[in-house]
């Protein structure tokens, strides 16, 4: 296997390929954008390309992106000092395999290739059954799959019934990094009503007449993998009263609207009436400025001719009041290193005039909204000074900062996303953090749920 290492500092550079011959790797190297497409001209399709994010006559998503315009589909590493999730975001859209920090080198980059290798090969292996088209249309479609492939977001399939949906989805999962895991499609239309929810999240033996066995439910055998849902064959076969979704502010702008377009059309093709709104969390009892739609469909022969989403109900509540109640652990404190890190990071931004990187929240203002990964910590920093035994009880690189510098606990997360402190949160740390930033605000979606609820108790009078 061989590697191309685009990185003009050539000190550092002769260091990592000096590292991956150790690790059984051939290596060529290149300085600038220049060399590094000369290059791959000549590379095979398994080399695997690891370019520094700054270059001289470039940036390493400039070469990212020429390679795919160019049909090159060498795996392709982004390498940066800066470990901070922004700069990894355009090159994962355009179809990077993944993301390095330079300080991660010695210790993920060599197992890192091997594991994109696998993948590869058992890609190469795997069969997948997916219909070809030469239109415009479906090789739009192919380039969408592209992007999309390599992230962790979930993917919203549209289409009428027989158009290939279930097809789209398992070539998203044969290109993921998923690809070894299971790919569970669901026949929703066929899930009874009474036993959806044992059929999505499983039930022991003897759990109700007819539970001759355990059954684990299709979201643990997903796990890991993709899962599969025809979320519009399940209202169109179920005609539930009432569809309620919710979805970042973006939503409705992302496509020029069409998107949401499509999704609104979608529903009232089914035979509902769509009311949505934009709604902030801080104007629901708790303190994080979090606009998401909401978006609330009434089957027809129930709908009412206008629907009253909840006003603002508490729009006082700071960082304060969300706080852990005692000094919390040493490891929630950031090290020396990684606030270095930031800092550069953000420096580097200012430069440019634009305002990605960390921030520090007063105790007396509100959170900026959570979100999974990095970049939800990070915007999210607090000073706290409580915690005297700043021992680093993990492996860190540098020391416990001294200014007091943490990110949030995952409690203080579930209380800005207005769960209860009796909200049992048993998973680790890494987990919680993605689970608490993908959730809904409970406060918003009780409110909202109140809302609902009066128009149907209204159609009930009627």
């Amino acid at each position: 296997m061989k590697v191309i290492v685009v990185e003009d500092n050539p000190v550092y550079n002769d260091y990592v390929c000096n590292f991956l011959k150790k690790g059984g790797f051939d290596t060529m190297q290149a300085y600038r954008l220049s060399t590094a497409k000369k290059l791959l001209a000549k590379a095979e399709e398994d080399n695997t390309v690891l370019a520094d994010l700054r270059l001289p006559d470039g940036e390493g998503v400039d070469l990212l992106r020429w390679m795919r315009k160019e049909g090159k589909p060498q795996p392709f590493i982004i390498m940066t000092d800066y470990a901070e999730v922004h700069t990894a975001v355009e090159s994962m859209k355009l179809g990077s395999a993944d993301y390095i920090p330079k300080q991660l080198v010695e210790d993920r980059l060599v197992p890192l290739i091997r594991s994109i290798h696998k993948a590869q090969e058992q890609k190469r292996n795997k069969q997948v059954p997916i219909f070809v088209r030469q239109g415009t249309a479906y090789q739009g479609i192919k380039r969408r799959v592209r992007l999309v492939a390599p992230t962790r977001m979930s993917v919203l399939i549209l289409g009428e019934n027989g158009t290939g949906k279930e097809h789209i989805a398992q070539h998203i999962h044969a290109q993921s990094k998923r690809a070894d895991k299971p790919f569970v499609a669901v026949d929703c239309g066929s899930l009874s009503p009474t036993l959806a929810l044992s059929a999505f999240f499983g039930h022991i033996k003897g759990a109700f007449t007819g539970a001759d066995s355990t059954h684990v439910g299709y979201f643990q055998e997903a796990n890991g993998g993709t899962l599969f849902l025809d979320v519009a064959r399940i209202c169109d076969y179920h005609k539930p009263k009432v569809i309620f979704c919710e979805n970042v502010k973006g939503l409705t702008i992302h496509n020029r609207g069409n998107t949401y377009k499509v999704i609104k059309k979608t529903f009232e093709e089914l035979g509902y009436v769509v009311f949505d709104k934009i709604l902030n969390s801080k104007d629901f009892g708790v303190p994080q400025n979090r606009e998401r739609i909401y978006i609330v469909a009434f089957r027809k022969d129930i709908a009412p001719k206008k629907f009253i989403f909840p006003e603002a109900t508490d729009s006082s509540k700071i960082l304060w009041d969300i706080r852990e109640e005692d000094a919390v652990p040493a490891k929630y404190y950031l090290s020396t290193t990684y606030m270095n890190t930031l800092i550069a990071h953000k420096k580097r931004h200012e430069s440019k005039g634009n305002g990605f990187g960390y921030e520090i929240r007063d105790w007396g203002e509100i959170a900026g909204a959570i979100v999974c990964g990095g970049m939800g910590r990070e915007r999210n920093l607090v000073v706290d000074n409580r915690q005297k035994h700043l021992i680093p009880t993990t492996n860190i690189k540098g020391e416990i900062n001294p200014y007091g510098i943490r990110k949030m606990t995952p409690r203080e997360w579930a209380r800005l996303q207005g769960y209860p402190d009796s909200f049992t949160l048993p998973l680790a740390d890494t987990h919680l953090y993605k689970q608490l930033g993908n959730s809904v605000t409970v406060n918003v979606i009780e409110a909202i749920a109140k809302c609902i609820k009066e128009v149907l108790d209204y159609g009930k009078q009627g």
